[in-house]
């Protein structure tokens, strides 16, 4: 949404400047992190998205962003089942800046909830069975 200057992205870690997560003086949450965490996503670049890369591991990804409207992250796990199975798990934390925030959140939820994280899913469906543990499909995908 150019017209309204929602869509100017804070990416700390590129050294554009960015406003604090409400409620602190710090701007991005990688400050948090062990060292050796926050080198896992040196190699990781997101071009053409909204995030900065905080973390992976084997079985995690986190990322953020921080835009006028809130700072937010992006959290991704797998989780091992017993029978061999794996379940993925997605969580979007996001903190709304004032009022304006908290509205526009409330105006996006259906196309985040009907669009965005469902076509998330399927990519990352399509993710697992080809590079990640091929012929072992995550329990929530169905094919």
């Amino acid at each position: 949404m150019p017209w309204l200057d929602l869509g100017e992205i804070a990416r700390p870690s590129r050294g554009y400047n960015s406003l604090p997560i409400p409620g602190t003086s710090q701007a991005t949450l990688s400050a948090r992190l062990s060292d050796d965490l926050r080198e896992t996503v040196r190699e990781v670049d997101f071009r053409h998205l909204p995030f900065v890369p905080l973390f992976k591991t084997a079985e995690e990804f986190a990322a953020e962003l921080s835009n006028k409207t809130v700072p937010g992250v992006l959290h991704l796990a797998w989780v091992s089942h017993d029978d061999g199975t794996y379940q993925g798990q997605m969580a979007v934390y996001v903190k709304p800046r004032g009022a304006f925030g908290r509205a526009y959140m409330a105006f996006i939820m259906p196309f985040r909830y009907l669009i965005v994280y469902p076509a998330l899913e399927r990519q990352l469906a399509m993710n697992w069975r080809t590079v990640v543990h091929p012929g072992v499909p995550p329990v929530w995908w169905t094919p």
